[in-house]
């Protein structure tokens, strides 16, 4: 793959060279760039199929340099490499768009290369990083970017009624009706959009949006109506964080 990396502290440039010349497969650096000026004429001049890319860096930040291009409709995987807030890094993750926190090991840098050749395989990068600056610019993160094996699907977020595990798969069961199968388990969406206000897990195979619930009942132990009718048990592990914020979201 052909890289070029931006950031504006030359020593973090060159230990990202260093790190980089480690890998055992090939990553040829065809440029550096301090500044997104500078960085906009690389990209354009080279058009990589990797970027590394700081956010915070003087003039321009790297979120704007991406809008920039994003209008150029230039693809190329971007990688960023930040110390950026955990709120940020929740919207990374949303996005299916990679980063390395600062300071990063050799270890993951080989994995985020590896995602990376990955998500060039699938050819969506200008749609991950449209759903990326989407969920920045808002206080909450707004679209869940699910991966398949011919892309990307781009998810509202309050469109998502429950999950419900099947193995290594989650099914996604919508409010339309719609239902999806996704080749992740559930513990990966749980760290996702259980930090959020409106969705909680209520038992070991099920995680609910709050907007959906029709009702609580406490017979049985405790069960979970939904507005399309299906009845969902609680388990008693799960049950004080469920009433806690259903609480708090029904206030």
């Amino acid at each position: 793959m052909k890289a070029i990396i931006i950031d504006d502290a030359a020593q973090a440039r060159k230990l990202l060279r260093l790190m980089l010349a480690e890998l055992p497969e090939k990553i040829e650096v065809l440029a550096e760039a301090e500044n997104a000026s500078e960085a906009l004429i690389q990209i354009k001049h080279y058009q990589p199929d990797l970027v590394f890319l700081d956010i915070e860096m003087p003039g321009k930040s790297g979120l704007q340099l991406l809008e920039e291009l994003n209008k150029e409709s230039l693809h190329f995987e971007t990688i960023f490499v930040t110390a950026y807030s955990q709120y940020a890094i929740q919207a990374f993750k949303f996005s299916a768009v990679d980063y390395l926190l600062k300071p990063f090991r050799k270890t993951e840098l080989q994995e985020a290369i590896n995602k990376a050749k990955e998500q060039n395989r699938l050819k969506q990068s200008t749609a991950r990083l449209d759903s990326l600056l989407n969920n920045l610019k808002t206080d909450h993160n707004q679209t869940l970017c699910i991966p398949f094996n011919y892309g990307y699907e781009y998810l509202p977020i309050c469109d998502i009624e429950h999950l419900e595990a099947e193995g290594a798969y989650t099914h996604f069961n919508l409010k339309n009706g719609k239902k999806l199968m996704v080749s992740k388990n559930l513990k990966y969406y749980e760290n996702l959009l259980c930090a959020l206000p409106d969705f909680v897990k209520i038992n070991r195979s099920y995680i609910v949006n709050l907007t959906a619930v029709k009702s609580y009942r406490k017979e049985d132990r405790g069960t979970v109506v939904l507005n399309n009718g299906s009845v969902i048990k609680l388990s008693p592990n799960h049950a004080d964080d469920f009433l806690e914020k259903l609480s708090n979201f029904s206030m």
